[in-house]
């Protein structure tokens, strides 16, 4: 009788984890069909004219210090950022929204001395649903939504060799992540690209 309690706390304790790793599956999954969608449309378009396959999105590109001169006590520094721009017809199947774009994707690409890294933010109706960072340490991806990190994966590959400019990432840096995408959104807006 007195192991009854226990158990059945026990019970109840995983049904909830259970409840909550399935909801956070069935937010993902979305996720990560969407990102496929936007990853091939950007292979078609890096590799168009090859075939009869047309690029439906656009591509804007914006460089600093696009001739890699030095830059003092740094050294190289660069940033390249590229704006991929969807019509809302292919993000929401409807044919007479044409020609209305939105932001899909933002990618950056960027080098500070002899350290590069690669980031990813995908974007659902304006709203960041995505975000991947790379670099020789590791890759760390967060999900979100509705503006809030729903689930955060780390694999880290090395430890830094840069320590002084490379710093791991952690799943609390999801609401500096969520800022900079705005600001990346914004842009995008401001200027239309």
């Amino acid at each position: 009788m007195k192991l009854f309690p226990l158990f059945l706390g026990f019970y109840l304790f995983t049904i909830l984890i259970t409840d909550i790793t399935n909801a956070q599956t069935d937010d993902i999954a979305p996720i990560r069909s969407f990102y496929a969608k936007i990853a091939n449309e950007i292979a078609a378009c890096k590799t168009d004219g090859e075939g009869e396959y047309q690029c439906t999105l656009l591509v804007s590109e914006l460089n600093v210090n696009a001739y890699n001169q030095m830059v003092p006590v740094v050294g190289t520094s660069t940033r390249n950022v590229k704006f991929w721009m969807a019509g809302k017809d292919f993000l929401t199947g409807n044919e007479e929204l044409y020609n209305d774009f939105d932001l899909a994707r933002v990618d950056v690409k960027g080098q500070l001395s002899a350290f590069s890294w690669y980031e990813e933010y995908l974007f659902d109706k304006g709203k960041l649903i995505f975000y991947i960072y790379k670099s020789e340490a590791g890759e760390y991806r967060y999900y979100f939504k509705n503006n809030k990190l729903i689930k955060f994966l780390d694999k880290k590959l090395a430890e830094p060799t840069h320590y002084l400019i490379e710093e791991e990432r952690t799943q609390q840096q999801w609401l500096q992540i969520v800022t900079d995408a705005q600001n990346y959104y914004n842009c995008f807006k401001i200027f239309g690209f």
